[in-house]
């Protein structure tokens, strides 16, 4: 995903995925959920979430009784990097590593 935000951006390309925080204009309604923009015909599409990587500060998100809050993580922990389109097998590699002994604001795992 590429961010968390409240509402749509200006433009979007088909496959571009935003989770909503307090949605506004056409994301009214849809707190906490992520967005898919569907370039053809042009609409977003929106399903639940849990947990996210969020590509614009390379941190894991998750979604708990406070909103969308930063995974708590060792500080010798590196953030996760990678392009999910041309290295999916290792983002999630490094996701599944870093949930080892990781725990959520607000929750207990």
């Amino acid at each position: 995903m590429l961010n968390i935000q409240n509402d749509p951006p200006g433009s979007a390309s088909d496959g571009d995925r935003y989770l909503v925080a307090a949605g506004t204009n056409e994301w009214a309604g849809k707190d906490g959920q992520l967005a898919r923009y569907v370039a053809d015909p042009g609409y977003w599409h929106f399903f639940p979430a849990k947990v996210a990587l969020n590509k614009a500060d390379g941190l894991l998100y998750v979604n708990g009784s406070s909103g969308w809050q930063v995974a708590n993580r060792p500080a010798t922990l590196p953030q996760i990097t990678g392009d999910t389109s041309s290295d999916l097998a290792g983002v999630v590699t490094q996701m599944l590593s870093a949930l080892n002994g990781i725990y959520w604001d607000n929750q207990v795992s």
